[in-house]
Parts: C-alpha cells; sequence; structure tokens
C-alpha cells in the first residue's frame, strides 16, 4: 500500500505542482493560460472523483477493485509516456487532462484499501503513515523535477509514466478487494460531535484546494520575481539545477513536517482549535506568498501554507473515512471536494487577474489576493451555518 502511494504520487506532484513549471519553461505560457489549464484539470477531476463510487460498483461487475486499480496505473503510465512522441503544448493540455481523470478513480479506491477494517486510534495512525508517503513523495517529484526543468522539462511527465509502472508490481499484494468494515466498532470510535468536525474541515479542506490551486499556476512567476535580482541557480558537481522548483517545495516539506506531529501525537483528535489553527495559516501563509517583497518572506510564506494544508488534510480525510465507514464514496467525495477546489482555485485566480483589469491601481497579485481571500471568508460563513445545522455534544471529547 505505502510503496504503491509513494510511486504514484510523484505523477501527482509532476501534474499538480509541477507542470505550471513544465508549461512555463517549455511553452512560455502567460500565467493566464496556465491558470486555464489548471481549471480544465480540476473539473476533470472534480468529476471523476465525484463518480467514482458508482464508476467502481459498474466496473465491479467485471473487475475487482485491485483490477481497476491495476487498469488505472497502465492507462496513466501510457497517457505519460506521450511526451515522447510530441512535446507540444496540444500534448501537454492533453495529457495533464487524461491523468487527472484516472488519477479521480485511483485515489479513491486506494484510500478504501488504506481505511477499511481500521477504526478510532488504529485508523489515524494508518492514515498518518499513508499521509507522511504521499507528502514526502510529492515534495521529492518537485526535487527530481528541478534538473530536467533545465533541457527538456516535459520528461518530468516521463517520470511519472515510470513511477506508474513500477507501482504496478505492488498491486500484486493488495487483496482483491477492501477488508470488511466492522459497523459496530465503527460507530463505537465515533464521537457525537465528528460530523460537525467532519462539515468544518470537509469545507476548509475545498478551500484549501482552492487557495493552493490559486497559487500553483501562479508560483513559477512569483518565485521567478523574487529570484529576479538574484542567481536563479546553482551547479552542483557540473549540473546545473533550477532553483523554483526547490523553492516550491518548501510548503510540501513543512505540510509533511505537519501531518508528522499530528500522526504521533494525538492532541488535536477531536478538538476545534485544529480547525482554528488549520484556517489561520492557510489564510496567512497564503497572503505571505503573494505578497511576498523578497525570497525570505515568500519562504516564511510557504512554510505557514503548508503547515496549514498539513493540518486541515489530516483532519479532513481521518473524518471523513471515519464517519463514512472506509467506503470507496466516502473516499471518493473528499476527493471529489479535492477537486472543486482545484478547479475554484484556477477560476480565482483568473477573476484575480480580471479584477486588477478594471481597477487599473490594482495589481494581479493583489487581485488574486482579494478574491481568494473573499472566498475564504464566504467559506467559513458557509462552514459555519453548516456546521450549526448538524447536531452535537461536546466538541472536546478525544478517541
Amino acid at each position: 500500500m505505502l510503496a504503491l502511494t509513494a510511486l504514484a504520487s510523484v505523477g501527482t506532484g509532476v501534474i499538480w505542482n509541477g507542470i505550471a513549471f513544465i508549461a512555463q519553461q517549455q511553452h512560455a505560457f502567460s500565467e493566464r493560460r496556465t491558470l486555464a489549464l489548471y481549471l480544465a484539470m480540476g473539473a476533470t477531476y472534480a468529476l471523476g472523483a465525484w463518480r467514482a463510487g458508482g464508476a467502481v460498483r459498474l466496473l465491479r461487475r467485471r473487475l475487482t477493485p485491485r483490477a481497476i486499480i491495476a487498469l488505472s496505473l497502465v492507462a496513466q503510465s501510457l497517457v505519460s509516456f506521450l511526451p515522447l512522441l510530441s512535446a507540444s503544448a496540444g500534448m501537454l493540455w492533453f495529457v495533464a487532462v487524461a491523468t487527472s481523470a484516472l488519477s479521480s478513480l485511483l485515489w479513491p479506491l486506494v484510500e478504501s484499501y488504506l481505511t477499511s477494517g481500521r477504526h478510532g486510534q488504529h485508523m489515524r495512525y494508518a492514515i498518518g503513515a499513508w499521509n507522511i508517503v504521499w507528502t514526502a513523495s510529492v515534495a521529492l517529484s518537485m526535487l527530481l523535477m528541478a534538473p530536467l526543468l533545465i533541457h527538456r522539462p516535459s520528461d518530468a511527465i516521463v517520470m511519472l509514466g515510470i513511477c506508474n509502472a513500477l507501482a504496478l508490481i505492488c498491486v500484486r499484494f493488495f487483496a482483491p478487494a477492501p477488508a470488511p468494515h466492522d459497523t459496530a466498532l465503527s460507530r463505537a470510535s465515533i464521537r457525537e460531535h465528528y460530523p460537525r468536525l467532519l462539515v468544518a474541515f470537509r469545507v476548509l479542506l475545498l478551500l484549501s484546494y482552492v487557495v493552493s490551486e490559486a497559487l500553483a499556476p501562479l508560483l513559477p512567476y512569483l518565485i521567478e520575481g523574487v529570484l529576479h535580482e538574484s542567481r536563479d541557480s546553482f551547479t552542483i558537481a557540473g549540473f546545473e539545477v533550477s532553483w523554483r522548483t526547490i523553492v516550491a517545495a518548501v510548503w510540501m516539506l513543512t505540510r509533511v513536517g505537519a501531518i508528522a506531529i499530528m500522526w504521533r501525537l494525538p492532541f488535536w483528535h477531536g478538538s476545534w482549535r485544529t480547525v482554528h489553527l488549520g484556517a489561520l495559516a492557510l489564510g496567512l501563509g497564503f497572503a505571505l506568498i503573494v505578497a511576498a517583497p523578497a525570497l525570505v518572506p515568500m519562504l516564511a510564506g510557504l512554510a505557514v501554507f503548508g503547515v496549514g494544508v498539513g493540518i486541515i488534510y489530516y483532519a479532513a480525510i481521518y473524518y471523513a473515512m471515519s464517519v463514512g465507514a472506509a467506503e470507496v464514496d466516502a473516499g471518493g467525495t473528499h476527493e471529489a471536494m479535492i477537486g472543486v477546489g482545484y478547479a475554484l482555485g484556477p477560476a480565482a485566480g483568473l477573476m484575480g487577474f480580471a479584477l486588477a483589469d478594471v481597477i487599473g491601481p490594482l495589481t494581479a497579485p493583489a487581485g488574486v489576493i482579494a478574491v481568494v481571500w473573499t472566498i475564504l471568508a464566504a467559506g467559513g460563513i458557509l462552514a459555519l451555518v453548516l456546521v450549526r445545522r448538524t447536531p452535537a455534544a461536546s466538541p472536546d471529547s478525544v478517541v
């Protein structure tokens, strides 16, 4: 499970975080065109994840869940090798959208395998180890991409295909279907306020991906701006390495750190303070990144942002799979919320640029900040309304 996750998550990093660097470096995409690419990817992923449960039930008439995972990996590998035939911008669009659709089926199934048959503390530990593996692999993908960006950036997509092909080896060790989930044990590990926490973190999860996907297409240009006055590459053993993806990996590394702390220390479990801390770090980190006048403030913003995203993701998937009894539909809904964020984030970025066009003195970064913060405020109000409508007991119970 963890080996497959590590290998497949390298592809996740390349597509969702690295493709903006490929688009900028190899195809000279503008910020708006990159945002449009991410919008198409996000809409595809959201739709696919939302229907993942139904698709799995339909395919299970002929295939086991293990076979569906294998087919998804095979298809992603084949698509990822297409840049060897053509490195055109059109091929980049096709590969990005196709891999988004295929991964929207893969991850809900993997999450079901991860959590089925586990409850309470055991589920939290399993999710913690899994989160550390996939977030570390995403960060690693950005570091591995750095030397590839110098000559032929699209080769990073081929790296995705190789990793997915290797992940196929791991599939043979999977059971044909996820383990049975004990309904009684599942209910015993859930406190009455968990549905309220699920609602809060589900909204925050959506908002975190709105922010991260408004940021991801713009990050190559923001980093280039703060590095404009300084050297933007260095040499190790004769090989030139781009600084840009290494700087971008900072928030992914601090995300790993936040998840590792939550994995080992249960102080956050069942507490509403975690909601407040995650939301604060998310908004503050984003503002620091986009408005940073120099590299050091940007690095600080990236670090804070990574902590916020890590807190929100870990808590959201735990409550989703705990309350949702580890079903594919629970994982599908979790991934669909991510997909909606994937789509809304670039849309927010495009709206920020449009706002800057209309209001002359407003810069594009300021326009993006204004739109994203408006969405964050609206999301916060929505979360409060939804939480209050959900019956709950004490918010401080801990499993």
